[in-house]
């Protein structure tokens, strides 16, 4: 459940489409912690990273 319950879709390698993003900055640096622990290259800094995932519907993912 990223984001509080946040469901994620795949569109193209990379990319994930969340239906309900993180409405608070909270919110998101949990999303982003999530995040880490599934792409560590994706998140350096869960708050910075969440700062960018608050209400944004597209999240891309990267691995090295």
């Amino acid at each position: 459940m990223v984001g509080g319950g946040g469901r994620l879709r795949g569109r193209r390698p990379g990319e994930l489409v969340v239906d309900r993003p993180p409405l608070d900055p909270r919110g998101a640096a949990q999303a982003a912690a999530e995040l880490h622990a599934y792409c560590l290259d994706t998140v350096q800094d869960p708050v910075e990273t969440g700062d960018t995932m608050v209400r944004s519907t597209m999240w891309s993912l990267w691995w090295d």
